[in-house]
């Protein structure tokens, strides 16, 4: 630990050998516990961690992006592309090859639930084959447990790209995080001439949690399609209404199905301030658990966050509302039939999609960099 650093190259909180046993603190950055996990990372002989914007820190879905800087933070995991260097969780691991088998549909387990029932058939992390020395990694970034203080993309679907085969030393990007229904995609892919899709159709937060995506180079070919299985109770229609607080992009929501622990939309992100966003789902009629966060832990009013709210209405009338809690609040409402039908993962449907991803640059050795705010 050293009690300070002088000069124009002090701009750090702390740095570690790469495959070495030491790692170095200035002042009281030895007391955060996320810092000591990043640099404990590059003791184990990881890289960092960028993001959207291919920025070296930005990934904020993992460890290696540096971004919890307190002394109670630091239940967060690696992403996927780390996992599977790392070898934590080689009996919950698979490689698919699109080339050979161009339609793949994987129940991907959350990695918090490694431990119950993570297997081959049912993986942790997926590593897709480009057949170069850049490769992609799929996780589900569920935030509970040990990843419950993720700071990123909060139970969706991780995408990341990483050099060296995923199996050494090696900056990381991240291509693309995805909510149910949503789609990642590449035109001519690997000059294939097809393009290559990643998306999510199937999510649940039961134990174990999972996300449900094909990967597909092409069309996804699963054969015949299966009907979709009846509503007992027949359909029903959910309004939600978002009017965001002064801070928007910290709102996030989800409705679950309590019946059978299937998600049935998510929100997107809220970019504008004081403004109103609406969804309407069309569903089954049976029970709901809607669930709203704030990341900050203030929720979305009152005082100087705003005058935000949430309103959830079922085929018109009000069945759960507010804006003032803290980190989350849950409201349910329905009744589940009294006999449930299996759980079938909703049909595909297209969702935005982003543009081909780029060669990631080479591995930066610099120190963890201080936090901008």
């Amino acid at each position: 630990v050293l009690e300070d650093c002088y000069g124009d190259t002090c701009s750090w909180a702390a740095y570690a050998a790469i495959d070495g046993w030491y790692s170095v603190y200035k002042l009281d950055h030895y007391k955060q516990a996320g810092v000591q996990v990043h640099e404990f990372g590059h003791n184990f002989g990881l890289a960092h961690s960028g993001g959207l914007d291919r920025q070296t820190y930005t990934d904020h879905t993992c460890q290696m992006g540096n971004p919890l800087y307190d002394d109670d933070a630091g239940k967060m995991c690696f992403n996927p592309a780390k996992g599977w260097q790392l070898g934590w969780y080689d009996d919950a691991e698979i490689s698919i090859n699109p080339r050979q088998t161009p339609s793949s549909q994987i129940k991907v387990i959350g990695l918090v639930d490694y431990d119950k029932g993570a297997n081959y058939d049912q993986p942790v992390i997926v590593k897709v084959e480009t057949n170069t020395l850049y490769d992609i990694f799929i996780g589900f970034n569920r935030a509970s447990g040990m990843n419950s203080q993720n700071v990123e993309a909060s139970n969706e679907v991780t995408i990341i790209e990483t050099g060296e085969n995923g199996e050494y030393y090696s900056q990381s990007y991240l291509l693309a995080t995805l909510q149910l229904d949503e789609t990642y995609s590449v035109s001519n892919w690997q000059n294939t001439g097809e393009e290559l899709t990643i998306q999510v159709i199937g999510m649940s937060f039961s134990t174990p949690s999972y996300a449900i995506v094909n990967v597909c180079l092409g069309v996804c070919d699963f054969g015949p399609t299966q009907s979709p299985t009846p509503c007992p109770n027949g359909s029903t229609t959910i309004d939600i209404e978002i009017l965001t607080d002064n801070y928007p992009v910290e709102t996030t929501w989800y409705l679950m199905n309590a019946c059978t622990s299937q998600i049935v939309a998510t929100s997107g992100t809220y970019d504008n301030t004081n403004s109103l966003y609406s969804e309407q789902v069309v569903t089954c009629d049976t029970e709901y658990e809607f669930t709203i966060f704030d990341s900050i832990g203030d929720g979305i009013c009152c005082g100087d966050r705003g005058d935000g709210s949430y309103t959830v209405k079922k085929d018109g009338l009000i069945v759960a509302k507010g804006g003032e809690f803290l980190s989350s609040e849950t409201m349910k409402f329905g009744t589940c039939p009294s006999t449930v039908p299996p759980s079938d993962p909703p049909s595909s449907s297209s969702g935005p999609s982003t543009s081909s991803p780029t060669k990631s640059m080479a591995p930066t050795t610099s120190p963890t960099s201080l936090p901008s705010n």
